[in-house]
């Protein structure tokens, strides 16, 4: 009850209620979204885009995903070109596209070419798994891979982005006074 008798029911089913309800909700909103602005100023707690635009001021780019790589040996007839962006594929049904267009020498044709997955991420082929030619090239018979190909790399995250990000203030932060006025 306030002074000289005035009250006034701020219930749920009332005039008085729900502009205050709302008034509060709206409040809350803008708490919530200055809070998030705050933390999207703060590498501990940005995250995503946010992130990316604090670790580029220490000059720190987030790495993105990369598809594997592989040497392929070719086989056919000699004389046979094969272009580039052929699809062949693995045991594990991983398609990897050749990147340059070679030309088959020698008896019987042989070219060497490197490919990358069609995937990017974790991708890979252990050495002798790819096998199977699905674009194929008139006079163009065969494909392996001789070796291991490298591990493709997904897009690296939010937490491996922050400790990058420290350990390269470290590192600038570990040359002496000295050096900093000279350099």
């Amino acid at each position: 009850m306030a002074e000289g008798g005035l009250h006034i029911d701020r219930g749920r089913n009332t005039f008085p209620g729900n502009i205050t309800a709302l008034m509060a909700q709206q409040l809350d909103q803008n708490a919530q979204l200055l809070h998030a602005v705050y933390d999207a100023q703060d590498p501990a707690t940005a995250s995503g885009i946010h992130l990316d635009k604090l670790c580029a001021l220490t000059r720190v780019i987030r790495q993105q995903a990369q598809p594997a790589t592989v040497e392929l040996k070719l086989t056919g007839d000699s004389g046979v070109t094969v272009p580039a962006g052929q699809i062949v594929e693995d045991q594990k049904r991983q398609r990897w596209i050749t990147d340059a267009s070679v030309t088959l020498t020698g008896e019987p044709g042989v070219a060497y070419v490197m490919a990358r997955s069609e995937e990017v991420g974790q991708v890979s082929a252990l050495k002798n798994e790819i096998k199977k030619i699905i674009t194929p090239v008139a006079g163009w018979l065969s494909v392996d891979n001789p070796e291991d190909s490298t591990t493709g790399r997904d897009r690296e995250s939010d937490a491996d982005l922050r400790r990058r990000r420290e350990l390269s203030l470290q590192v600038l932060g570990g040359s002496s006074c000295a050096a900093s006025v000279i350099g």
